[in-house]
């Protein structure tokens, strides 16, 4: 399944294992994927919408 949307930024996940993120991935209205930027861009198509929130990209 490609991403509709993936926003980059600090990401708390609430996850006592896994505390943080760089990138959360949605599609058909629901989240994906939560974790690393890398793995994130793979589910990007030419249609993807990326949301840049990394400090000093603004969006």
């Amino acid at each position: 399944m490609k991403a509709e949307t993936i926003i980059l930024g600090n990401v708390t996940t609430m996850d006592e294992f896994k505390p943080y993120a760089e990138a959360i991935a949605v599609a058909d209205e629901k989240i994906i994927y939560v974790g690393s930027r890398d793995a994130a861009m793979k589910l990007k198509d030419d249609k993807t919408r990326i949301l840049d929130y990394r400090k000093g990209k603004g969006c």
